[in-house]
C-alpha cells in the first residue's frame, strides 16, 4: 500500500498495490505441478528399484477377470467347474460369452469404489449357489465373503434379464 496527498482534496489517500498478473499465478502453478509430478515419478522409480517383487500397476488387462474361479482352477483343475456349478469349462465359458456383458453393464458402478468381486466371480459363485443350495454363511465360507454380501451379490446378478 501507498500513500499519496492530493493537493484537490487536501487529504491522504491510500492506494492498494495493483495485484499480480494472473498469468503469473498460473505459470506457477504450473510449475509446481511439473515439480511434483517430477518428484512422484523419481519416487516411483526409485520405489521399483528398491523392491523389483513390488507390482504397481493400474493396467486393468494384467489383473484377472475372475481371481475366485481362477484360484479354484489354480488349486484343483478345470474339472472343479463341472463339480461346482454342473457345467463343464467349456459350457461356462460360452454361457459367460452369451451372458457376460449384460452381467457387466449391471456390474459396474455409475460412481463409487469399484466392487470388490468381479462380475464373472459373482457369476460363478451364483452358478455355485444354484447347483448346491445350501445356506449362505456355507457358501460365504466357501468362497470368503460375508454371508449377507454374498446374497446381495447374487441377487444382482440374478436380476440381469436376458
Amino acid at each position: 500500500m501507498s500513500r499519496q496527498f492530493s493537493q484537490q482534496t487536501g487529504r491522504t489517500i491510500t492506494t492498494a498495490r495493483r495485484a499480480p498478473p494472473a498469468l503469473g499465478v498460473t505459470t506457477r502453478a504450473v510449475a509446481e505441478m511439473e515439480r511434483r509430478r517430477s518428484k512422484y515419478e523419481t519416487d516411483l522409480q526409485h520405489s521399483e528399484e528398491s523392491n523389483p517383487h513390488l507390482d504397481i500397476s493400474d493396467n486393468e488387462e494384467e489383473q484377472s477377470e475372475s481371481p475366485i474361479m481362477d484360484t479354484f482352477i489354480e488349486q484343483n483343475s478345470r474339472g472343479v467347474i463341472h463339480s461346482l456349478t454342473g457345467f463343464t469349462y467349456t459350457d461356462a465359458e460360452l454361457l459367460w460369452a452369451e451372458v457376460g456383458l449384460d452381467i457387466e453393464l449391471e456390474w459396474r458402478p455409475n460412481s463409487g469404489p469399484r466392487p470388490k468381486l468381479s462380475a464373472r466371480d459373482a457369476f460363478f459363485i451364483a452358478q455355485c449357489v444354484v447347483h448346491t443350495p445350501t445356506t449362505w454363511a456355507k457358501h460365504g465360507i466357501d468362497f470368503g465373503i460375508r454371508p449377507g454380501t454374498l446374497e446381495q451379490n447374487i441377487h444382482k446378478v440374478r436380476r440381469v434379464r436376458r
